[in-house]
C-alpha cells in the first residue's frame, strides 16, 4: 500500500489583515482529522510564507497516511479553512513516501 505525506499550508492573516488564532486553527484541524477520518496524529510546523510579495506567519500541517485519507487528501479540509479563516487560498500538497519507524 502506498504511503503518502499530505501537507496543508495556512496563512495566519485573513484577507483584511486580521490575525488567525493559531491555537484555534490547530484544534480545528485536529478535530476534523479525528472526526472525518479517525486520524489522531499530525505534525504542525510554524513557518513564514510569502504571498503576493508579503511575508506572513503560517502553519504547516503534515499528515502521513496509507489508508484513511481519500485520493484528494486534505483538499476538503483546505476548502473549509479557506472559508473559516477568510483566506484567498490554502495550499495542499501530497507525495508518495517511504516510511520506516526505528
Amino acid at each position: 500500500m502506498e504511503t503518502r505525506i499530505h501537507r496543508l499550508y495556512l496563512g495566519l492573516r485573513t484577507r483584511d489583515g486580521s490575525r488567525v488564532n493559531a491555537y484555534e486553527a490547530i484544534e480545528y484541524v485536529a478535530a476534523y482529522l479525528k472526526n472525518e477520518y479517525g486520524i489522531d496524529g499530525m505534525t504542525v510546523l510554524n513557518g513564514v510564507g510569502y504571498w503576493k510579495c508579503q511575508a506572513e506567519s503560517s502553519l504547516i500541517f503534515e499528515v502521513i497516511d496509507s489508508m484513511y485519507l481519500p485520493w484528494n487528501g486534505l483538499t476538503p479540509l483546505a476548502q473549509q479553512l479557506r472559508n473559516r479563516y477568510d483566506q484567498e487560498s490554502v495550499l495542499t500538497t501530497r507525495h508518495a513516501i517511504i516510511v520506516e519507524f526505528i
